[in-house]
C-alpha cells in the first residue's frame, strides 16, 4: 500500500472529518451514506484509510452495530478492496478486526436480550446475525492463512483465538 500522505488534500479531509465523528463515537451518523456521497475517484489508499479509520476502536467506545454504522461500512470497505487487492495481508487483517468487533458486539447484545422477556425475536436475529459473522470470519482467516502460510502466522494465531472462544462451527 502507498503512503497516506499521498491522498490528495480532499481525501486527507474527508478522512479527518471521519476521524472526528469516530472520536466523538458518533452513533447517529449514516456512514454508509457519508461514505457514498464521496466525490471523485479515489484510489485503494483511500479506501483502506477510510476502512481503518472507521474501524478504530478505543477503551470506552460503544461498538456501532447498525447496518448503516462505521463497522458494517468498513467491513463493506474491505470487501470491496479485496476484490482486487488480495495479495495485501493488511487489508486482510483489516477485515478480521472490524469481523471481530462486529462479533463481539453480537455477543454482548445476546447476552444482555437473553436475560430480557419480550426480546425472543431481536434475539433470534441477532443469534442468526452473530452466526454469519463466525462463519465469515472464520472463512477470511482460512482464506488469509492458505494465501500468507509461509509470511504471517497473525491469521494462524487469530483463527486459535477464534476456536477456543467459540469452538468449530
Amino acid at each position: 500500500m502507498s503512503n497516506p500522505s499521498e491522498l490528495s488534500q480532499t481525501e486527507q479531509a474527508f478522512l479527518n472529518k471521519i476521524q472526528s465523528l469516530v472520536k466523538n463515537n458518533d452513533l447517529t451518523t449514516d456512514y454508509d451514506d457519508l461514505v457514498s456521497k464521496v466525490a471523485g475517484n479515489h484510489n485503494g489508499q483511500f479506501w483502506y484509510e477510510c476502512a481503518v479509520t472507521l474501524n478504530h476502536m478505543e477503551e470506552g467506545m460503544q461498538i456501532d452495530m447498525r447496518e448503516n454504522g462505521r463497522l458494517h461500512v468498513a467491513w463493506q470497505i474491505f470487501n470491496n478492496l479485496l476484490e482486487g487487492n488480495d495479495d495485501f495481508p493488511q487489508i486482510w487483517a483489516g477485515k478480521v478486526d472490524v469481523l471481530n468487533y462486529i462479533l463481539s458486539g453480537y455477543d454482548a447484545r445476546i447476552h444482555a436480550l437473553a436475560s430480557l422477556e419480550g426480546y425472543k425475536e431481536q434475539l433470534a436475529e441477532d443469534i442468526s446475525r452473530s452466526e454469519f459473522v463466525k462463519k465469515e470470519l472464520l472463512t477470511t482467516l482460512d482464506t488469509a492463512i492458505e494465501k500468507f502460510a509461509d509470511e504471517n502466522d497473525w491469521f494462524k494465531f487469530e483463527r486459535e483465538e477464534f476456536l477456543e472462544y467459540y469452538g468449530e462451527i
